[in-house]
């Protein structure tokens, strides 16, 4: 059988941590490419957004037509205390168990005391003293020593995991880090790269970068310093001086939850659980309505959720999804072009449907 005219596509998806790329797929005809979903751990990567100011996110935070989309009451409590843009209610902490999947208050308080607890261990120890830099490390080492004590995963995004386990990547790290540093008042931020999150000390000398999943980071900080300040030292930059470093972005706490649950999204697209990547990354821009990366996920959530209704028969529903997509981003390709090619397959059915029944065979899909 020839190929249909326009074959329906699956969407390309990306996260802080891994890239998921989903197959390109020809449905009622033959494949264009054989297999199934595949991932990768990259820290860095890039996606292709539509052509489309953000400012229209908001047109994406309900639900498409006759969809149920799953949200716990803490999830709905958090977007409402977020709503300004600042944590009021929630702890960052609190904010980021909530939105690696923690939705029972019981478990969510008893994780809680274990990160007071710790910060106390913290101050028992009188460790944390002297100038910015001298305090940001041994909160620095007091993380590694005490709390990141399993392996670094580039997956390990939610919270709850980082404190049952041990295992972290940049932005579980980079939650537990600046928590520290606020109980002790060292001025940290946050700041994102594509692709990746790190904290930025604040000192009153430089700003000074904070690598929260390398556990060496300071003495190799300390080590590149002495070297750029050798005479003989030939190499490096001067600190402060990013040079063709990709672009910066300072995140508030919101934003910061917001990677939270646009990683969680990711996972559960990558599972087909298409409601619940859709809540996901939802609230995902609840949080940080500027999140690029966020709506350009539930675009591609909306996109392949689409695929799957139309692979069970349910094209009436697929319809409804894509156009929901296609409300906030009426230029947006791959939306576009599966919208048409499922309209088509609809029109094209009763003519082929006639032609097999005059030949004496079973109308239906081949």
């Amino acid at each position: 059988m020839a190929r249909h005219p326009h074959p329906f596509q699956r969407h390309v998806v990306r996260r802080a941590t891994r890239v998921l790329l989903a197959v390109c797929a020809t449905l009622g005809a033959s494949q264009a490419h054989s297999g199934g979903a595949v991932g990768a751990p990259y820290e860095t990567s890039h996606a292709t957004l539509p052509s489309r100011n953000v400012s229209d996110a908001a047109a994406l935070l309900h639900a498409p037509p006759g969809a149920a989309i799953p949200s716990s009451p803490l999830d709905e409590r958090l977007a409402r205390d977020a709503g300004d843009g600042a944590l009021d209610e929630f702890s960052l902490s609190a904010a980021a168990l909530v939105a690696s999947g923690v939705h029972d208050p019981q478990v969510l308080a008893r994780h809680e005391r274990r990160i007071d607890a710790w910060g106390d261990e913290l101050a028992h120890s009188r460790a944390v003293t002297g100038a910015p830099r001298a305090r940001a490390r041994a909160i620095f080492d007091f993380l590694h020593r005490r709390i990141l004590t399993g392996d670094y995963d580039s997956n390990s995004t939610e919270l709850d995991r980082t404190l049952d386990e041990g295992s972290f990547n940049c932005v579980s790290s980079l939650v537990l880090y600046w928590t520290l540093c606020r109980r002790f008042a060292v001025p940290v931020v946050a700041v994102e790269t594509p692709g990746h999150s790190f904290a930025v000390l604040v000192a009153s000398d430089a700003p000074w970068d904070v690598e929260t999943t390398c556990p060496d980071w300071f003495e190799l900080s300390d080590a590149g310093r002495r070297r750029r300040q050798s005479p003989a030292s030939t190499g490096g930059r001067p600190e402060g001086d990013h040079g063709g470093e990709p672009p910066r972005r300072e995140l508030s706490e919101t934003a910061l939850v917001a990677i939270v649950y646009y990683n969680r999204a990711i996972d559960l697209l990558h599972r087909d659980a298409f409601a619940r990547a859709v809540a996901a990354n939802q609230l995902a821009l609840r949080l940080d309505p500027a999140s690029a990366d966020a709506r350009e996920n539930l675009l591609a959530t909306l996109n392949n959720w689409a695929l799957d209704l139309c692979e069970r028969g349910e094209r009436e529903q697929a319809l409804a999804v894509l156009r929901h997509g296609l409300a906030a981003a009426p230029d947006h390709a791959r939306l576009r072009r599966n919208y048409v090619a499922i309209l088509q397959r609809q029109a094209h059915e009763p003519a082929r449907a006639a032609y097999t029944t005059s030949r004496g065979g079973h109308a239906g899909s081949p």
